[in-house]
């Protein structure tokens, strides 16, 4: 979010008139970690909850060695999905810029 704090006014001027306003629904995906990233957001109004989708193994409850990775990963009963919100964003703060800007997806 700091992409346009130090931006002058008129620097700022140009930027905005480039931007288009768009609107989305509440807990509407704006997009997802990985996909193509095309799009810088100003929030203009509302908030933004960012999230971070993890995946990991849930170890059997017998499970005895814990220091062999490889018995490990063999004897995991089921794969867990978590959702951790990692920021809320709010009017004035941006998001997308570090995707566009370093061209990753």
């Amino acid at each position: 979010n700091n992409l346009l704090k130090e931006c002058s006014s008129d620097k700022m001027a140009k930027i905005c008139y480039e931007f288009e306003k768009v609107s989305f629904n509440y807990k509407q995906t704006i997009y997802r970690e990985n996909d193509d990233a095309q799009e810088i957001y100003l929030l203009y109004k509302g908030s933004v909850k960012l999230t971070k989708e993890f995946t990991f193994f849930e170890p059997k409850k017998n499970f005895e060695d814990k220091k062999d990775i490889t018995s490990f990963m063999r004897s995991t009963e089921k794969e867990k999905t978590h959702i951790l919100q990692i920021a809320d964003l709010t009017i004035g703060q941006c998001f997308g810029e570090d995707d566009v800007l370093k061209n990753r997806p």
